[in-house]
């Protein structure tokens, strides 16, 4: 299925509507509230998480404050992600996350096996790797300044902005329900899991973490398919939009089941990727 009919984001300016280009302090003050209360929540936390190890509420609560310092990190990555899908640009993200994974994953090999950091080490080298994100979608957004009117900084009222902006706070209550609900799910199913053991727990994160990625791909769909429609919508081709949409479904559908087949088919050997002894391989069995 081909675009080609897309507008190009180059060739014209995208209009602004934020007045955060030139006020930075907002932006700062969100990014220390997020530490903040990350910090703060820490210790109710490891007491719900907490299996009665007791060498697990140290460890949690300093991955907790690591990772907390990487919260602002995290937003700065979506509002990236969101310029260049609204870009029609997928390739750069595409990179960025490629890059960031592989320097994640030989950190964790570097720090937690090499330098015998552990838990503290796989902290680092995740928030690492979100703040190196974070950079990186930074100095590309800042190549598109003059696209996104950017820079010289828009001079836009606070009303005005205001009233632009409220459509998608109300559109976005739905999807912060929605991620909420989410996050507290596999929150509450982890605790549970750590009541049982590390055993179960280390097997609860195995198969969380393979589920995520099988999402994460299904998900690649989701991310054009949400710019092909929303661009053609803006356009007025609604028959364009639903055709897309019913071809995503198509391709959705396919991808989900040949992934439960390849999952099935491969079951045997998925724990022997992650532990060699035998008890924690039956567990995730």
């Amino acid at each position: 299925m081909k675009a080609t009919n897309l507008p190009s984001a180059a060739a014209h300016k995208v209009p602004s509507c934020s007045a955060s280009a030139d006020r930075p302090v907002p932006l700062v003050a969100a990014g220390a509230t997020q530490i903040a209360a990350a910090w703060q929540q820490a210790s109710g936390l490891v007491r719900l998480v907490n299996s009665g190890v007791s060498c697990l509420p140290p460890l949690l609560l300093l991955l907790c404050f690591c990772r907390a310092t990487a919260a602002p990190a995290v937003l700065l990555v979506t509002v990236g992600q969101g310029v260049f899908r609204g870009l029609q640009n997928m390739r750069a993200p595409l990179l960025v996350t490629l890059a960031t994974n592989a320097l994640h994953l030989a950190l964790d090999i570097l720090l937690m096996f090499h330098m015998g950091l552990g838990i503290k080490g796989a902290a680092i080298s995740t928030a690492s790797s979100e703040w190196l994100a974070a950079a990186a979608y930074c100095w590309l957004v800042w190549q598109k300044r003059d696209v996104l009117s950017l820079w010289p900084p828009p001079q836009v009222p606070v009303n005005e902005v205001r009233r632009r902006l409220m459509p998608f706070l109300q559109a976005g209550t739905a999807v912060v329900m929605r991620t909420g609900s989410l996050l507290g799910t596999k929150t509450l199913a982890t605790a549970v899991a750590a009541r049982l053991g590390p055993g179960s727990v280390a097997s609860h994160q195995v198969l969380m973490q393979l589920w995520v990625l099988s999402s994460m791909v299904v998900d690649s769909l989701a991310v054009s398919g949400q710019t092909l429609i929303a661009v053609n919508l803006g356009k007025g081709e609604a028959d364009t939009a639903r055709e897309i949409s019913e071809r995503l479904l198509q391709l959705g559908l396919g991808l989900g089941v040949g992934m439960a087949l390849v999952s099935g088919a491969s079951a045997a050997w998925w724990p022997q990727l992650f532990t060699t002894g035998a008890a924690w391989g039956a567990e995730v069995d």
